[in-house]
């Protein structure tokens, strides 16, 4: 254990540098951007780098090499990843994102990230190159890595389910045909022999004790150490005051349910849309009110369904939170979701699938209650019960969500954990 008194402060001085795909968009683009602006108020030097840029000073796009070599590079990468891309799209069975952990852009990755003194990865899917960029990074640097996915440590898979083969080797890939299947097998190997260039200083951190725990057990980080902080969200922005306005503005009369649901992507198979789809058939409808957020052309909803706009900043999707009676997460996999967090932080109590990491968030008789996945009857009965309960117990459950997310969710804790972990890595990596 480092005293605080010999380790090195990371106020001002050190040059903490986070990378993710797409900043500010995606559950690991949200919480990566809402962590280095929560760090940058807090006087840490850190700064954002992505495929993409945002409106923010601190954020900047990979740079990228005009020279001869690395633009014969990429076009090699390129051509590799086309037909890697074409084997597994020729599958069809995948039953989520499946991402290579090859990139034509990872040379540029690794060029941005050469002045920094700590690294601090996130979702780098597109953007990271495991081979290049991580046998380029310069010796003397600590790496932190935040788990958004399980898609780092396996052959390429975003949620391994119920498949253990990322704890040895990927190979037989059942997400995969069985003519292509040994790409997961290939993708992991070139995955372990790229870590064993920065193991020595390389820190996970997982959102949650779930992902931990698998990544823990995973054949590519089970000697890397771990560290569990949970994504922090503004409290001031997500508040259950905002209530009664909040309904009073999307006309939502005294004893109206709202059940709400919300995705970016509301046609993604893994959110569960179609499990919620028939819970909802099954039940009486005259006692509540659906209501979705996200594209509103991307889904077949019922008529009697109220969308509700597509929110692009904080604000506005926090009163509709706080208009809400219940958030339905019906996911078939998950990590530890923003909109779960947000709800809470709102008061707003959650119909979670009991599944991944949401179990952690969603605890039953204090923030909300718990279905099993992809079973709609059993979504049923448990939105039945919820239901019920918000008639009678509103006010109360709208304490305890508000109570819980105070204890755990705060930016203000999650910014604290990380400067404590960068100030350890640090010095334990100038020893």
């Amino acid at each position: 254990m480092i005293a605080s008194s010999d380790r090195r402060s990371v106020e001002g001085e050190k040059r903490i540098v986070h990378a993710c795909t797409y900043p500010g968009a995606g559950g690991a683009g949200i919480a990566s951007l809402r962590l280095v602006n929560g760090l940058r108020e807090s006087n840490v030097n850190a700064t954002m780098l992505g495929a993409v840029t945002v409106d923010r000073p601190h954020t900047a796009i990979v740079e990228y090499s005009n020279s001869f070599s690395e633009r014969i590079w990429r076009a090699l990468r390129k051509r590799q990843l086309q037909r890697i891309d074409l084997a597994i799209g020729k599958t069809g069975k995948q039953k989520n994102f499946f991402a290579s952990d090859l990139c034509p852009h990872g040379a540029a990755l690794a060029h941005s990230l050469a002045d920094a003194d700590l690294i601090h990865l996130h979702w780098v899917c597109d953007l990271i190159d495991y081979p290049k960029t991580l046998g380029t990074l310069p010796n003397s640097v600590p790496i932190v890595w935040t788990l958004h996915d399980m898609g780092v440590f396996t052959g390429g898979c975003s949620h391994a389910f119920d498949c253990e083969g990322y704890m040895k080797d990927c190979a037989a890939c059942p997400q995969l045909e069985s003519e292509f299947n040994s790409e997961a097998l290939r993708s992991l190997n070139r995955r372990k022999k790229a870590i064993r260039a920065i193991e020595d200083r390389l820190t996970i951190v997982a959102p949650s004790h779930w992902i931990g725990e698998k990544s823990s057990n995973s054949s590519l980080f089970r000697n890397i150490p771990h560290k569990v902080i949970a994504n922090g969200i503004d409290l001031q922005k997500f508040h259950p005051d905002l209530r009664a306005e909040a309904r009073k503005q999307q006309e939502f009369s005294a004893d109206q349910t709202i059940l709400l649901f919300v995705a970016a992507g509301l046609d993604t198979p893994l959110k569960g849309i179609a499990f919620l789809l028939e819970a909802i058939a099954k039940l009486d409808q005259s006692n509540f009110q659906v209501c979705f957020v996200g594209p509103e052309s991307q889904i077949e909803y019922p008529q009697n369904w109220k969308w509700l706009g597509c929110p692009d900043n904080d604000q506005e999707i926090a009163s509709i939170y706080a208009a809400a009676d219940l958030l339905v997460v019906p996911s078939l996999a998950d990590n530890f979701p923003n909109v779960i967090c947000e709800a809470l932080a709102c008061g707003l109590p959650v119909v979670g699938s009991n599944v991944g990491g949401i179990p952690e968030l969603v605890i039953e008789n204090e923030t909300g209650f718990l279905a099993e996945p992809a079973d709609s009857s059993s979504l049923s009965r448990v939105l039945s019960h919820a239901i019920t309960t918000m008639k009678r117990e509103r006010n109360l459950w709208l304490s305890r969500c508000r109570s819980y997310a105070e204890k755990r969710l705060g930016i203000h804790d999650c910014v604290d954990k990380h400067r404590q972990l960068y100030e350890q890595v640090l010095t334990a990596n100038s020893r």
